[in-house]
């Protein structure tokens, strides 16, 4: 009797292993032959689920953004203060750190290696997934939350580069108190 598949299962299973893939290896040295080895399937087997090297990146990227969003959005009470967001979130990032790292790393290297304007419209679309979570989420204008979004993002390169630099409780609550961020329902 032949094996039934569950295709997006599948399909699923292989963008959740690609992330440390892409990060140690990087986006330009990881070919598709590399990470069908890496992942013990066939190259066949990729290029069913994935048009390209491209694609594949992409829809684990996307992939990753609205986990990450759904996981962090979660763990906000609907009643929360806007110092507990605030607090959640940065525990939230902390908690994240390594693989938010090496998302940002393979951003990066992808831009580089894919200098198009396809690839800056996707990473452009993905910074929105993110931005548009913190304006909803923390009732704010677009200019704060681009303003959050760009500091959590300083937070972690910075982080990335020297582990003990930033204490990302005591940024986000001294923004908090820098421009008196205060939640509303409204």
């Amino acid at each position: 009797m032949p094996r039934i598949v569950d295709h997006d299962q599948r399909r699923t299973e292989i963008l959740d292993l690609c992330l440390p893939l892409f990060a140690r290896q990087g986006y330009s040295a990881l070919s598709m032959r590399g990470l069908a080895r890496a992942l013990n399937v066939s190259t066949g087997t990729l290029y069913y689920y994935f048009e390209n090297k491209e694609s594949l990146f992409e829809a684990m990227v996307l992939r990753l953004s609205k986990r990450e969003v759904a996981a962090a959005i979660s763990l906000i009470p609907k009643n929360a203060t806007q110092e507990l967001r605030l607090t959640l979130l940065g525990g939230f990032v902390e908690a994240h750190m390594a693989e938010l790292q090496q998302v940002l790393q393979v951003a990066i290297e992808y831009q580089r290696h894919q200098p198009d304007t396809n690839s800056k419209t996707f990473l452009k679309d993905t910074l929105d997934t993110y931005r548009e979570a913190i304006k909803q989420n923390f009732a704010l204008s677009e200019f704060m939350s681009e303003t959050i979004l760009s500091m959590l993002i300083g937070m972690i390169i910075q982080r990335l580069l020297d582990p003990n630099a930033v204490n990302l409780q005591d940024h986000l609550l001294q923004l908090n108190q820098k421009f008196d961020l205060n939640y509303s329902d409204t």
